[in-house]
């Protein structure tokens, strides 16, 4: 059939005009040209998929290079800043750029938003891009204003020739590290939004590795964010500043660590710490009704002693909570306001003793007078926890003691020459066994101080609300904790079959008595708690054991050996509180089992509240079960 011939200049568009098409003729060749047309399509789009693909392979190879190598590099700017050479940091920092926008550059553009669609590497070539674009987002925008805060901040050089703290490089420091904080959030949220588990080997376990990493990084930063944002203003930056130092005593547990025996007063200007005062908890209160509103949770668990007894302050499960009620207490007893609340024991004492060397604090001797006892990092536990009891029968004499002792360890790191890096180990590891506690009367700071290990916040953050904690509060009105060891473990994490996503989570918890059989005769009366009148026999050790579940949870099971035990269980903002009481006779072991359902149980770790104790911390990490349902 001959071909049409081509429309005359000028003719209309024969579409234009919509006549009818024939049933013969014109129409079968118009079938074949469509045809044709549509299987150029397929071969163009064939083509241009290969083309794409071999593009983006490309591309992906020599951004995975640069990657590679820029991560290599990362190790040198850590270095250059922790031995506080910011000009190598500078110049480790350019290479580290240079290389993660090479990679970005690599896995940008059309053509990988064509790989990103593809079926079967689609999600592998989407993670890859946007693990390498967050890389690039850290280099170029989270650790420039780092590295340029570290030529600021000094650790060595920020003590000031009075003994306080140079507040000038902080406050400089400050808007830089807040700047880092900020670009790291978005880079967060990407790479949390990945699913390692999703992607292929090769792949999923180094995004996993970068997760890792870059929460550290988080971390950090965050630290940083809060230091710098919280240091010159709590330290008197803008006025002088009051606080309380409380002296948790593990030998009598609260939920926070120990009843507060004996409190230091601090005062803060300009940088410079003093201590200015010294008290004993015995010395406020009790009073007949509660000085603050505790609110029905906290009262369903604990009763009003909390807000009556300044010893029970710290059997709360919040440290806020105790704090607020602490700053009520003083003022009430007519001491004034305070600007904030402290808390350690003595563990977190020879963890700065490390840091000091040791320490001379004067007690009472035996037949009048006076004599020096020495604590060092090694003994300040038995000496404050055990030997006071049995060298000085007064309490009075014996919270003097305390005061004086926690004193002599904060003037010397106030005023002695204790290297910066020395004394930030010893506050890390408080802190990280929550044996250092803080809280801020002044909202703007305490709302940077929650969600950290030091606000002790378990009931009012949300990362407090996502833990599972096991707090112990002594029964026995003496000092026999100094004999109860402790442990709570994740011991079975599987998910339930046919739920949906559940899981089924079992915690240990194991308290051990290492009182001596002998204690009627070997230890003071007010040790074993017979001058309290509590009706037990003399080295008995009763604890209340409160187990409260992640928010969302139920009431757990609680089985002491074979037997299911019950207990009081109160809800406490979204979560369940359950207590109960174990009683253990010198040399004895109670194992408490137990088992708490998590609906909707996904991937991650959680955290494991408990109380410190004198030899085990109170902040652990585990790793149940990812139950996806």
């Amino acid at each position: 059939m001959p071909s049409d011939p081509p429309d005359a200049p000028g003719d209309p568009d024969p579409a234009s005009e919509l006549h009818p098409v024939p049933a013969h003729g014109r129409a079968r060749p118009r079938r074949r040209h469509v045809g044709r047309w549509v299987a150029l399509g397929i071969t163009v789009a064939v083509v241009a998929v290969a083309v794409a693909v071999g593009l983006a392979v490309r591309g992906g190879l020599e951004a995975r290079d640069a990657l590679t190598s820029a991560l290599d590099d990362v190790p040198a700017v850590e270095q250059a800043l922790t031995g506080g050479d910011t000009q190598a940091a500078q110049h480790a920092l350019t290479q580290v750029q240079e290389k993660t926008a090479k990679a970005r550059r690599g896995t940008s553009g059309p053509v990988w938003a064509v790989a990103g669609s593809l079926p079967g590497i689609g999600t592998d070539a989407e993670a890859f891009r946007t693990a390498t674009r967050s890389v690039d987002d850290l280099a170029q925008d989270v650790l420039p204003p780092l590295v340029e805060a570290s030529g600021v901040v000094d650790l060595a050089g920020l003590r000031a020739k009075d003994g306080g703290v140079d507040l000038g490089p902080l406050e400089r420091a400050a808007p830089l590290v807040a700047r880092s904080a900020a670009a790291l959030v978005p880079v967060e949220r990407d790479l949390d939004a990945l699913d390692p588990s999703s992607l292929r080997p090769q792949l999923g376990d180094p995004v996993a590795s970068l997760q890792d990493k870059v929460r550290t990084l988080g971390s950090t930063v965050t630290t940083a964010h809060r230091a710098t944002a919280l240091l010159p203003s709590m330290l008197g930056a803008d006025g002088t500043r009051t606080y309380l130092l409380l002296s948790l005593n593990n030998a009598e547990l609260r939920s926070s660590g120990g009843i507060p025996g004996s409190i230091t007063v601090l005062r803060a200007k300009a940088g410079k710490v003093t201590v200015v005062g010294h008290a004993s908890s015995a010395d406020l209160g009790p009073w007949a009704r509660p000085v603050v509103d505790l609110g029905k949770d906290a009262t369903d668990v604990f009763g009003t002693q909390p807000a009556r007894y300044p010893q029970d302050t710290t059997m709360l499960a919040d440290f806020p909570d105790t704090g607020r009620t602490m700053a009520a207490m003083w003022k009430k007893a007519g001491h004034g306001s305070v600007d904030g609340v402290l808390a350690t024991d003595p563990v977190a004492l020879s963890h700065l003793l490390g840091a000091t060397g040791p320490v001379t604090v004067k007690a009472p001797a035996t037949g009048g007078g006076t004599t020096d006892v020495e604590l060092t990092s090694d003994n300040a536990v038995d000496v404050l926890l055990s030997q006071v009891y049995a060298a000085i029968a007064d309490p009075a004499e014996q919270d003097a003691f305390f005061s004086a002792a926690a004193g002599a360890v904060f003037d010397t790191l106030l005023h002695g020459d204790v290297p910066a890096s020395d004394l930030q180990h010893a506050l890390t590891a408080s802190a990280d066994e929550r044996r250092l506690l803080v809280w801020s009367a002044h909202d703007r700071e305490q709302a940077l101080l929650a969600g950290t290990e030091l606000s002790g916040a378990l009931t009012s953050t949300p990362r407090g609300g996502a833990a599972v904690a096991v707090l112990l509060n002594d029964g026995t009105s003496g000092k026999m904790g100094y004999y109860l060891r402790t442990s709570t473990r994740l011991t079975s994490s599987q998910c339930v079959a046919g739920s949906s996503g559940t899981r089924r989570d079992v915690y240990t918890v194991t308290l051990r008595s290492e009182a001596p059989k002998d204690a009627k005769e070997s230890l003071p009366s007010y040790v074993t708690g017979e001058a309290a009148g509590i009706d037990l026999k003399p080295g008995t050790i009763r604890t209340n054991v409160a187990v409260y579940t992640p928010q969302g949870v139920g009431a757990p099971v609680i089985e002491r050996g074979t037997q299911t035990v019950g207990g009081d269980t109160h809800d406490v903002a979204g979560r369940t509180a359950t207590q109960l009481t174990v009683d253990l006779a010198p040399g004895r072991t109670a194992t408490l089992r137990v088992t708490l359902l998590t609906p909707r149980a996904g991937a991650g770790s959680l955290e494991l509240w408990t109380t410190p104790t004198t030899t085990a911390g109170g902040l652990a990490v585990v790793d149940p079960a990812s139950c996806t349902g």
